[in-house]
């Protein structure tokens, strides 16, 4: 048969998506992102346990800090692309793509 007998393909998928935001309580606004980029938590008790990340292409941290109710990040000298927000606490670690235009 052509030529794929014994082959075996193996998939990975990435769990980590908008709805473990939501649960954690997370608004992350708006995507694409111009100008500013907001990161809200809806709870006070569970933002003062994370910190966020924003890391460019790379994996270079180009912003960083504790979550304390609602987060304004000026984009406006970042450099337009695919960046990753990462938001993690003790024993928890959530990614997400942001776009920057």
């Amino acid at each position: 048969a052509n030529n794929c007998e014994g082959r075996k393909l193996n998939t990975y998928s990435n769990t980590v998506d908008l709805l473990e935001f939501e649960d954690l309580d997370f608004l992350i606004y708006p995507n694409p992102v111009v100008d500013y980029l907001y990161i809200k938590s809806k709870s006070e008790s569970i933002a003062e346990n994370y910190i966020f990340k924003l890391l460019d292409y790379r994996g270079r941290v180009v912003e960083e800090e504790f979550i304390n109710g609602l987060i304004k990040i000026n984009t406006n000298n970042f450099t337009p692309g695919v960046y990753f927000l990462v938001i993690e606490s003790h024993n928890n670690k959530f990614q997400k793509k942001i776009f920057i235009e």
